[in-house]
């Protein structure tokens, strides 16, 4: 079985496209649970120089050129994300560029809002990448960044591609490190943490952690009832929201 890591994997053939058709289903999780989350954690950016780490087709960019962000840089992996975003946002101050993120340069206090949607269980050191963000963070500046909840990742080796995850039973949860499962029809290999890291990693970066959240589905967010009911077994996502603290 061919297996790949986050930065080449959705630039295989049939995956990008699989991803694209997932994303714009009904009730995809990422629009009804993760979504609303990570926008209402993101507040008033009018004016603010933003990073979005993992930028995918550029869904978070559109938005934040909607709320009159005044500048934008988007950095993903995948060369089809990026030609996407790149269709998808033109606006002056916005830009995209190709980049893995364990590789990332961030410019020192460059930005007031750092963003990244579901991209560090692709990465198996994340204190070193947080680090680079706390220090192009300024003062007071926020970093929010969602992950699959380690629910999830704890068991995806196990898991049967395709399934609905119903009944699933948490095992070896605190074993950290990589779990392949074959996901859009190809094999990709994820990072499982445990909460307690994520936040730890945070602390030992420097942020002081100012919320989380497991995905809680909100029933409004919905077109079926049934979906709703289903997402309530299972977290999806963890969510964190994380502030640079002024210099005392």
């Amino acid at each position: 079985m061919n297996t790949t890591k986050g930065q080449s994997f959705y630039d295989q053939t049939g995956v990008f496209e699989q991803y694209v058709q997932h994303r714009a289903k009904s009730d995809n999780p990422n629009a009804v649970i993760e979504t609303p989350i990570v926008r209402a954690m993101v507040g008033e950016v009018k004016g603010k120089d933003c990073l979005d780490i993992g930028c995918g087709y550029g869904a978070m960019a559109s938005y934040l050129r909607e709320k009159e962000a005044a500048s934008y840089l988007g950095i993903d992996p995948s060369a089809k994300m990026i030609g996407a975003a790149r269709e998808k946002v033109v606006q002056q101050g916005f830009r995209f560029e190709l980049g893995q993120v364990e590789e990332l340069a961030i410019e020192t206090e460059q930005y007031d809002l750092v963003i990244s949607r579901l991209v560090f269980h692709y990465v198996a050191d994340i204190t070193m990448v947080f680090q680079k963000i706390f220090a192009g963070l300024r003062s007071n500046g926020v970093f929010i960044f969602s992950v699959e909840h380690p629910v999830m990742t704890a068991l995806m080796d196990k898991a049967k591609a395709g399934s609905k995850k119903e009944g699933w039973k948490v095992g070896a949860y605190f074993k950290e490190g990589p779990r392949t499962h074959r996901w859009m029809g190809a094999a990709v290999t994820k990072y499982h943490k445990t909460i307690d890291s994520y936040f730890a990693a945070l602390r030992q970066s420097g942020f002081l952690v100012q919320d989380l959240r497991e995905g809680r589905p909100e029933e409004q967010n919905f077109t079926n009832e049934s979906e709703y009911v289903r997402r309530l077994e299972l977290p999806r996502y963890l969510i964190f929201k994380a502030l640079k603290p002024e210099r005392s």
